[in-house]
């Protein structure tokens, strides 16, 4: 029998990129979407029975359970920190609706699974966020101290303790994916990878651009949106509710995005770019060991593939206008 899923953010690129999956595997999928948000991702949605909902409503899950009666419930939702906002008090509306939607969504959501007695397995995308490297390079497995330095990550940590309770104290199949940065050809604008990919595309058309960036030594784990959703899905399909890191387990420098951008574009980047700083600092990277071992997951894409892709579908966009 195939399997009845409910996945919340589906407009959003995990959210597209799981669904599109799941559908693929023949499973029964439920998107749940904000009412602005289904114009743009509709055309990525097909097959999927498409509900608008707003999460800010709590009564509104235990209908939502009751009348799909899901076998797996991704809860992908989330509001994201913009570390370039400076208005204080648009700091607050932001850490409200993290709030509302990263943590009390997802409290919502996981009392109405055991409310309808549904034996459906929760599936959140915890975050690297909920960790810090602070003088030297750190390796993340499923039993590393947690210690967030943003309130993203502090609010995903609350999250992964309250699944954690309740996985305890009530038996809720619930499980955290400690997921690292992760891309795709979806990936918003405001994302440096996204930002690359659309700058190097543009030398390769021979449009004048300037990107501007930050530290190009900054380092991160990156790997590729695909493999992550493949992962979790995998996960929701595991009798046992564990939580798993997901991550490539390598570092790459934004100076090595940068390379490998403008090398497949024929452009050398340091005609485009311009930088404040390029120095070591800190970084996390992954290890998914666990994951490896118990389920058998393994990533199939690179950094390197993955931004090629970003690059020539860019291109492709450019060149169709």
């Amino acid at each position: 029998m195939a399997s009845k899923v409910l996945v919340t953010g589906a407009s959003g690129q995990d959210g597209l990129l799981l669904c599109q999956y799941l559908i693929r595997m023949g499973c029964d999928v439920v998107g749940i979407v904000r009412p602005d948000s289904l114009s743009k991702a509709h055309p990525f949605l097909k097959g999927v029975q498409i509900v608008e909902a707003d999460l800010s409503m709590p009564q509104d899950y235990l209908s939502l359970m009751l009348k799909h009666m899901p076998d797996q419930v991704f809860h992908l939702a989330a509001t994201h920190h913009s570390s370039e906002q400076k208005i204080i008090s648009k700091q607050r509306e932001i850490h409200k609706c993290m709030i509302s939607t990263n943590f009390s969504a997802l409290e919502s959501i996981a009392f109405a699974i055991l409310e309808a007695k549904l034996d459906a397995h929760l599936i959140y995308p915890a975050s690297s966020q909920m960790y810090a490297a602070c003088k030297y390079d750190l390796c993340v497995d499923e039993s590393t101290p947690r210690n967030p330095n943003t309130f993203y990550g502090e609010i995903k940590s609350w999250s992964m303790d309250l699944l954690t309770h309740l996985r305890k104290e009530f038996g809720l199949r619930a499980s955290s994916c400690i997921l690292f940065n992760h891309e795709s050809h979806l990936r918003g604008s405001n994302f440096v990878t996204k930002k690359i990919a659309i700058a190097a595309a543009k030398a390769r058309c021979g449009i004048p651009n300037k990107l501007e960036l930050m530290n190009i030594g900054a380092r991160v784990d990156w790997s590729g949106a695909d493999d992550v959703v493949v992962a979790m899905a995998m996960v929701a399909k595991s009798r046992m509710p564990l939580d798993y890191v997901i991550s490539s387990g390598h570092l790459n420098s934004v100076q090595d995005l940068l390379e490998i951008a403008f090398d497949h574009a024929g452009v050398r980047w340091q005609e485009c770019v311009t930088y404040e700083s390029n120095f070591y600092t800190p970084a996390l990277y992954g290890n998914s060991n666990l994951i490896y071992q118990t389920l058998g997951w393994r990533p199939n894409n690179s950094i390197r593939k993955i931004i090629i892709d970003m690059v020539d579908r860019e291109t492709a966009n450019i060149s169709s206008y």
